[in-house]
């Protein structure tokens, strides 16, 4: 089994730290385009079965982007916020 860790695409600038509800900026929406577009063209070679995502508005973004690319259905958890 391989696991892939993604961080999440650009948020805003200036702004950091775990539980908003800010999303994605513009950017951060390509590059979670480009990297749907990535793994779609090697998906068989990784063998991607499963999205697991935490539930924080960025981060949702960003696998809704993927997802809709490699056509696979995410998982969504709290338990992935990365809480201290």
């Amino acid at each position: 089994m391989k696991i892939f860790l993604v961080r999440h695409g650009a948020d805003e600038e200036g702004f950091r730290g775990g539980w908003s509800s800010r999303g994605l900026i513009e950017q951060g929406v390509f590059q979670s385009r480009r990297l749907g577009e990535f793994l779609h063209r090697y998906q068989d070679e990784y063998g991607i079965r499963t999205i697991m995502s935490s539930d924080l508005p960025r981060a949702v973004e960003t696998a809704r982007e993927i997802e809709r690319i490699i056509n696979k259905e995410t998982n969504y958890s709290e338990d992935l916020e990365g809480k201290e």
